[in-house]
């Protein structure tokens, strides 16, 4: 999910059509993680290190302190696991 806020700033650094398509959040995203400097980690498979990088930018990430729920980490690996022998 993303704060409207932050989709226009993504939308107006990065020449987004302004669409919310699910292709341009999934940009959106990573463009996200790579100004975390976490995109080499998720590469390199140090999901956990990646996700403490991100976690100020999504409430939901474990850690990120904005007082909603927040995921297990555990949990998200699984889910991060079953994706990648999904679209492998």
């Amino acid at each position: 999910q993303f704060l409207s806020k932050t989709w226009d700033s993504v939308v107006k650094i990065y020449g987004f059509k302004g669409r919310f398509t699910p292709e341009a959040q999934d940009l959106a995203a990573i463009k996200l993680i790579m100004e975390c400097r976490a995109y080499e980690d998720i590469k390199d498979g140090r999901f956990e290190v990646a996700v403490d990088k991100c976690r100020k930018i999504w409430a939901s990430l474990p850690g990120a302190g904005y007082g909603q729920p927040e995921k297990r980490m555990d949990d998200l690996l699984a889910a991060y696991k079953d994706a990648m022998r999904k679209y492998a």
